[in-house]
């Protein structure tokens, strides 16, 4: 599992190592479209409670 949080470029991700290397793709396929400007909603993303 992975998810971006609001800090650019910080990403949490949990799991075994065989999860990291079957899901790697997929993740991969995500960053590349997030670099390319493809929207990539997060469901539940937490608001922004700070002010820096």
């Amino acid at each position: 599992m992975w998810k971006p949080t609001q800090q650019d470029g910080l990403w949490f991700h949990g799991g075994n190592l065989h999860q990291s290397r079957h899901y790697s793709l997929y993740l991969a396929l995500q960053l590349k479209a997030r670099y390319e400007g493809i929207p990539t909603p997060v469901y539940g993303l937490q608001e922004v409670h700070h002010l820096s």
